[in-house]
């Protein structure tokens, strides 16, 4: 994806981390060819980040276990809190003037974005840094004001940006579980 943004969307077992891993992996390729070119320009700068500590953690676990035959280090996932360096004053340490180093964050679950904690993030991203968000827009809502990712899922301006991951490596659509996940949706 040459896109600054990317949204991924997926219901349990439709492969998003598989996928996130590819795109990391390519990036990486990448990045490591300009850097033959260019011996100055530092390695690729990979954080992962969620919501929630658990889901962060999940998430690095998930990734990091897709990722094992690869030469990728990534840093040690953390809250989107945590990462923005927001204490209890609610004011974020990573800002517009003072951008966050990472060239790539990846953002788990994030159907619990809110409105101001995904606006907090996307201003700390430093003009050449890219964004990806990973989640399902039917799963854990935002506890804040907004729900991100379901009103981003209809945004016709951002079909480019977006992948719908459908078909699930978990269980067969007509098994029983399958229909049943579907009936709850619906």
């Amino acid at each position: 994806s040459q896109h600054a943004l990317s949204i991924m969307i997926g219901g349990p077992g439709t492969g998003k981390t598989f996928t996130v891993a590819k795109l990391v992996t390519t990036l990486q390729k990448g990045h490591e060819h300009k850097r033959k070119q260019d011996p100055n320009l530092p390695p690729l700068s990979i954080t992962l980040t969620a919501p929630t500590g658990k889901a962060a953690q999940r998430m690095q676990q998930s990734l990091q276990k897709s990722l094992q035959d690869e030469e990728i280090t990534l840093d040690n996932a953390k809250t989107l809190h945590r990462l923005l360096g927001i204490g209890r004053d609610g004011i974020p340490r990573y800002h517009a003037k003072n951008p966050l180093p990472d060239d790539l964050i990846i953002v788990d679950e994030a159907s619990m974005l809110g409105l101001e904690l995904a606006s907090q993030l996307v201003d700390a991203i430093k003009p050449t840094g890219r964004l990806i968000l990973l989640g399902d827009a039917n799963q854990l809502a935002s506890v804040d004001v907004g729900s991100v990712l379901a009103d981003l899922q209809q945004v016709q301006g951002l079909a480019e940006n977006r992948v719908h991951l459908q078909k699930s490596r978990r269980f067969a659509g007509e098994a029983k579980i399958g229909q049943l996940a579907r009936f709850i949706q619906a």
